[in-house]
């Protein structure tokens, strides 16, 4: 059994790829086993996911995140925010779709982000 820390947004049909609704999203644990998905007291057998999406989400802060969206037989849909770790580079045990996202105005983000950076650093060293 695998266990990921994650961020939840449970029966809801869509969700931003970045935004407030992950801002305020449940925070829980992901457990995947060897023929089910569990979190926050719902537990999904792989034979009832209808589809499955991996969106691999860039960061502003260079480390990739991904949304793992999970539809059921009965239509209700799941979306987990987690860590782009190796485990969700591999084979995963249920059919995914694998699809890479757009987050606009990224690199300017990230040389804000590097400049903020060095000025702190460059004001700590130069006192």
């Amino acid at each position: 059994m695998k266990t990921f820390l994650c961020k939840a947004i449970l029966n809801k049909e869509k969700t931003s790829e970045i935004g407030m609704d992950w801002a305020t999203s449940k925070r829980c644990l992901l457990k995947i086993a060897d023929d089910y998905i569990e979190t926050a007291n719902i537990k999904i057998p792989f034979s009832e996911i209808q589809s499955a999406t991996l969106r691999i989400v860039p960061s502003a802060f260079f480390i990739p995140g991904c949304i793992l969206s999970v539809v059921n037989t009965t239509g209700t849909v799941h979306h987990f925010g987690l860590r782009y770790s190796s485990y969700w580079k591999g084979d995963l045990p249920f059919m995914v779709e694998r699809l890479s996202s757009h987050v606009p105005l990224l690199w300017p983000r990230r040389i804000l982000i590097l400049a903020i950076l060095f000025w702190f650093i460059w004001k700590i060293f130069n006192i």
